[in-house]
């Protein structure tokens, strides 16, 4: 369990990081026909009216109510300052594997669960990714025949019966490893597929622990020939030796900066707003190292280091709503992750895989354009 931390409003200079129980309402948004029973949980469906008017527009959880087809999952929200927003989420997931009923399970070849996708909002930029998610699945010949989380109604959760294995992404990692267990299927931890270099891993992976390598060679170079050439008149204009700033997800930060150094930009700075006990210890470390790294810092302590001298060397932000609220940026950027209130997504637009990638890449190499503008004008 993380430590106890205190959380002030941002006003009083509190940390940037968010409640266990934000990230549980996250996962039981993400769930159109689930309902939360336990210990601290009575009105959480309530409480979401703010994530339905800022962050999703396509939220249903305020109006939830008892009916036939709703599903009732039992857990226990601890007291202020037991765990920040990522632990939540992966407790409600965790909570779902444990308690979900898998009576008549039979394991079908081919077929894969996939646990752990941070389903934030049931918007087009993670009903996208889920889509490429899939995409990507079945160009190894594999069927996600689950996607936890995925915007979809309890039973396609369930359907998780019909997996011969189990892949994990990040933000489930306990999930998987109890879904797993239950149904007695291989377990395959992946890294998430954000970025070119990450992505191309992600296939690697699969393929390896599947028998599927060719396949995933064969569609790691189908996509990079369709992609490379459609980024070769903005890397050298957007990205290489530009300066870039994160602020967010602790798993999105470093594969973040990952792809910012593949494009040949540089990292000026990167806050997360969860704790390091999320990532790996050789990801800690690598961070520690790099010493750009800021581990749910103090709201008065980001203002003063991140002041107008630390804007005039970066050239694009990439950040939540919480921290473009707080630091308001002398320069260009692109909003990204839990919570975005400014930034919506109608359409399908996915950011994982490489397409995602490539959706990405073009929106930040706009972005980084007009900061320029920006700064021109106030020049």
């Amino acid at each position: 369990m993380p430590r106890s931390r205190s959380r002030k409003t941002k006003d009083q200079g509190g940390r940037l990081d968010l409640p266990f129980a934000e990230g549980a309402r996250l996962g039981l948004n993400a769930v159109p026909d689930l309902l939360l029973d336990g210990k601290g949980a009575g009105g959480l469906c309530g409480r979401g009216e703010g994530l339905l008017a800022r962050h999703d527009r396509a939220s249903t959880l305020p109006s939830r109510k008892e009916g036939k087809g709703m599903h009732r999952l039992n857990l226990e929200l601890p007291g202020k300052g037991a765990g920040d927003w990522l632990d939540g989420y992966a407790a409600a997931l965790k909570a779902l594997a444990a308690q979900m009923d898998l009576g008549g399970a039979a394991p079908k070849a081919g077929n894969v669960a996939l646990v752990g996708y941070l389903m934030d909002r049931n918007e087009g930029d993670h009903l996208g990714n889920v889509r490429e998610l899939e995409r990507m699945l079945a160009a190894l010949g594999l069927k996600a025949v689950s996607v936890w989380l995925s915007g979809r109604p309890y039973e396609s959760l369930a359907e998780a019966r019909h997996a011969a294995a189990v892949v994990s992404l990040p933000h489930g990692r306990e999930a998987g490893r109890v879904l797993a267990k239950r149904l007695g299927v291989k377990l395959v931890e992946a890294e998430l597929p954000f970025g070119l270099d990450r992505t191309r891993r992600f296939m690697e992976r699969l393929g390896k622990e599947f028998g599927k390598q060719k396949e995933a060679a064969d569609f790691i170079k189908q996509e990079l020939d369709e992609i490379v050439p459609r980024l070769e008149w903005s890397v050298p204009h957007a990205f290489l030796n530009r300066r870039f700033a994160f602020a967010g997800d602790p798993h999105y930060g470093p594969a973040f900066a990952e792809l910012i150094a593949e494009l040949g930009g540089v990292m000026a700075g990167m806050l997360l707003t969860a704790g390091p006990h999320h990532l790996a210890k050789a990801q800690r470390e690598a961070l520690e190292k790099s010493q750009t790294a800021w581990f749910e810092p103090e709201a008065k302590a980001v203002r003063k280091r991140w002041n107008d001298k630390f804007w005039s060397g970066v050239d694009l932000l990439v950040a939540t709503t919480q921290l473009l609220e707080i630091v308001k940026p002398a320069t260009g950027w692109l909003e990204m992750g839990y919570p975005s209130y400014l930034t919506h997504a109608p359409l399908e637009d996915p950011f994982l895989g490489f397409q995602g990638c490539l959706g990405f890449l073009s929106k930040a190499a706009t972005e980084t354009a007009k900061g320029f503008c920006l700064k021109a004008g106030a020049a």
